[in-house]
């Protein structure tokens, strides 16, 4: 079947034709651009003519990082603290939850998305905290950037913390005393999940399809997810490999989603490997990207940094891996054409990747192109190096807002320190992707895009624009959430863009974000979104008289 959109502005992102009248796609593929009067009077009655009646049409909207079934999981499964303003606050939050869901002694409850720089008391939550909810259920509360967590008295037992914490571990918090408090850092909240419940393959499946739902509404139509750390038992990793792949099988992917597989050694990936080798990938579902951990968050004080923090001038944060670890990986990622992709918020997490990939790489860029997610706080020398490796930055303009608020305190600016540069590392020609990193953040691809273009932080005398000389264009902002993903990922031949050949991923809005004012980007509203030609059904007008497709 044929379709026909015309009567509305269509951007292509294509850069040497930037704006058509119309679009004529067949099946799954934009078959031509731009018809003649003739060419439209030539189309039959099985061409289905979709008026957009003066709307804006975009390529599909891509984020380039996010935790899919952990959004799917908080929303569903977990007690909701992202607003949570006191630690009174989560202790009631909690102790409702249980009340209500009826959960009996020795049941689990997880809390997610605190954030104790939005708490009255202003300090991470304890075990003794956690005790104030229960002392016979199994309490694990997860702050909102999921490289921290609490627990209360009876998890901390379950888990073994003390023995851990009397070891060495120093991601398990300790009170002056020496005494645990409940607090547990990285590698710890990944020990602590494996306590667990698996989720079942339907269960898992019900979860992707939450995520995908929800993300065709805010206009995705293509999402790159790590979850394999969101369990940390084998079983459900493997459940959401093959959950991917069936509803993959079945064709009920309702967009593309490609797995980032985050792990912490090669043996890790071997067991993957023996999972991938039983599937088959295509444009709806594929994997190939190694996510590392390689430092913590400024939140949790974690981020690694070359100069300390200033509530510790010990605090220099934690670095996740030796160089003798990184170097094993990248090679073998090298050797196996696997893409590498790093988590790095501090500037001495992008410097010991930045030297353990200069070293692997010998003479010659990498091919698929390394990439750097967050990459927050860095160095001019640093900025000039990612773009002379080719390295790619996933960046998250969300973030602007809420860490604007905190960096600050935290950090000491130099005049070689660059924050959230997303003007100068485009200059420098660094190849730039938008996520949100959901659910740290919400996937809303309009608001992202008004928070790169505007920079505004908002806080009690009113809103103003951080670092303006690092805001970006319409156009730049539009293309990290269209064409630079799907170049990130070797697409840029069939995704990202209208063009002929092209997949049909259509998103439309009902404002142009060309037309209004930078701050009133992030109220445009989707209309609809079109996935491989398919339109999500679910999707309506803001007026019933005011829009019809």
């Amino acid at each position: 079947m044929k379709k026909f959109f015309y009567n509305g502005t269509i951007y292509t992102m294509y850069e040497e034709c930037p704006r058509i009248n119309n679009c004529l796609i067949e099946g799954e593929r934009i078959e031509k651009l731009n018809l003649s009067e003739e060419e439209i009077a030539r189309l039959d009655g099985n061409v289905e003519k979709i008026d957009l009646y003066g709307k804006t049409m975009l390529p599909g909207f891509h984020d380039s990082h996010l935790h899919g079934v952990a959004y799917a999981y908080q929303n569903c499964f977990c007690v909701n603290l992202e607003d949570a303003a006191s630690i009174r606050d989560v202790i009631c939050r909690m102790r409702e939850f249980i009340k209500e869901r009826k959960i009996p002694s020795g049941g689990g409850i997880v809390g997610m998305g605190w954030n104790h720089e939005n708490f009255e008391e202003k300090r991470l939550i304890t075990k003794e905290d956690l005790d104030k909810v229960s002392s016979e259920h199994y309490i694990f509360a997860k702050r909102c950037d999921i490289h921290t967590a609490s627990v209360n008295t009876k998890t901390a037992e379950l888990c073994g913390l003390k023995a851990l914490a009397d070891k060495g571990d120093k991601n398990i918090g300790r009170y002056e005393s020496g005494t645990i408090n409940g607090i547990i850092y990285e590698n710890a909240v990944r020990q602590v999940v494996q306590y667990i419940p698996p989720l079942s393959l339907e269960e898992i499946e019900s979860l992707i399809l939450f995520t995908a739902n929800e993300a065709r509404k805010a206009g995705l139509t293509s999402l790159q997810s790590d979850d394999m750390q969101m369990f940390s038992d084998f079983v459900s990793r493997e459940h959401i490999l093959h959950a991917y792949d069936k509803l993959r099988r079945e064709k009920r992917l309702p967009l593309r989603v490609v797995e980032q597989i985050q792990i912490t050694s090669i043996d890790e990936y071997q067991d993957f490997l023996k999972i991938f080798q039983t599937m088959k990938t295509d444009d709806f579902f594929s994997f190939g990207i190694i996510k590392l951990l390689l430092d913590g968050t400024l939140g949790s004080e974690t981020a690694a940094l070359t100069k300390p923090y200033r509530s510790d001038c010990s605090n220099f944060g934690v670095l996740n891996f030796s160089n003798e670890e990184l170097t094993r990986i990248i090679k073998f990622c090298i050797n196996h054409n696997l893409q590498i992709m790093c988590h790095t918020i501090g500037d001495a997490a992008v410097n010991q990747f930045l030297s353990v990939i200069d070293e692997c790489r010998g003479n010659e860029k990498i091919s698929p192109s390394p990439r750097l997610v967050h990459c927050q706080i860095m160095r001019d020398n640093q900025i000039t190096k990612m773009a002379e490796l080719g390295i790619h930055a996933d960046v998250q303009p969300m973030f602007v807002l809420s860490d604007a608020k905190i960096i600050n305190q935290k950090l000491q600016k130099e005049t070689n320190h660059k924050w959230f540069a997303w003007k100068t590392m485009i200059k420098n020609g660094i190849h730039l992707n938008g996520s949100s990193d959901s659910p740290v953040d919400t996937f809303h691809p309009m608001a992202e895009i008004a928070a790169a273009v505007t920079r505004h932080v908002e806080d009690d005398k009113g809103s103003e624009s951080w670092e303006p000389e690092e805001r970006l264009s319409i156009t730049e902002a539009l293309q990290m959430y269209t064409i630079k993903p799907a170049e990130s990922i070797l697409r840029g031949d069939k995704l990202g863009q209208i063009r002929e050949g092209y997949l049909a991923d259509f998103v439309v809005l009902n404002q142009n974000p060309y037309l209004i004012s930078p701050e009133e980007i992030k109220n445009i509203k989707i209309l609809d979104t079109f996935c491989a030609g398919t339109r999500n059904q679910q999707i309506k007008g803001e007026k019933e008289n005011e829009i019809r497709f």
